[in-house]
């Protein structure tokens, strides 16, 4: 990592203004290697015709199921000390993804993919007041592999996370700005924040979309039955924490009775870059 940061003030940020962008925490030469393994992934789940997202917008849900090495992406040292701070120690991934809002031609059509028309990534609260629970429960941290400076950039709408409302309207023209940032950048967001897919583009960008949250809440995805066991056996405590082996209830009565298993000491130092 490049730059000193205050993690104090990410957060700060992150809770006025619903975003914060932190540059230089990975170099060029990292981005440029792990695009090289994201596009392998993307031709191999083409060819075996499996989910890709389309020739619009591709997207590589579980990304760390193809190469666990990339799997450190989703609990870089900053990453960790944020949602630490802006959750607890104890916080889980929810859903994670590689995406790439881009014009590909020679990829098949493909299936319809998320992140279109206005939204947030919250958890309603009240159906009939259509309000969020406050404060925020999920939060983001992307990963910009390549620059979002182009059209294609994640457009947001600002202070909106602090409405705790969804947008009814997905559709609707609204006054919004676009999260911008270098390479190796990652930007921090409210999942309350009213966001949606920029328009598609030939320019590539890639980034990793990370949401995390609180231990009690399930991900979008069984990462216990997703990982092979041979992989599972390789995971690291912090990494076994963040995918829920932790905070998977216990099948009965006899033994441990705890949702949650008690704290251990984690050796952070190993998973970081």
């Amino acid at each position: 990592m490049k730059n000193k940061y205050s993690v104090k003030k990410i957060c700060k940020s992150i809770k006025t203004k619903g975003f914060c962008v932190v540059e230089n925490v990975l170099t060029k030469s990292f981005c440029k290697k792990t695009i090289v393994k994201l596009e392998k992934i993307l031709s191999n789940l083409h060819k075996k015709k499996s989910y890709f997202g389309s020739s619009t917008n591709q997207v590589i849900y579980n990304y760390f199921y193809h190469d666990l090495n990339l799997l450190k992406l989703a609990h870089l040292k900053i990453i960790d000390s944020v949602m630490t701070s802006l959750i607890d120690e104890n916080y889980v991934l929810i859903s994670p993804a590689a995406r790439n809002p881009r014009i590909k031609n020679d990829l098949r059509k493909g299936k319809k993919t998320s992140g279109s028309g206005w939204h947030t990534d919250s958890r309603v609260a009240d159906p009939v007041k259509n309000s969020l629970f406050k404060p925020s429960m999920n939060y983001y941290a992307i990963i910009a592999l390549e620059n979002f400076e182009s059209q294609n950039t994640t457009k947001y709408v600002p202070k909106s996370h602090l409405r705790y409302k969804k947008p009814l309207n997905r559709f609707t023209e609204r006054q919004h700005k676009k999260m911008k940032c270098k390479a190796g950048s990652i930007i921090f967001f409210d999942s309350g924040l009213w966001h949606q897919v920029g328009k598609p583009s030939t320019n590539s960008r890639w980034s990793i979309f990370n949401m995390y949250s609180h231990w009690f809440m399930k991900p979008y995805f069984n990462f216990m039955d997703g990982l092979k066991k041979d992989r599972i056996k390789k995971l690291s405590k912090v990494q076994k924490k963040i995918l829920h082996f932790d905070s998977i209830p216990p099948k009965d009565s006899e033994g441990r009775i705890a949702t949650l298993k008690p704290a251990k000491k984690v050796d952070r130092r190993k998973p970081h870059l």
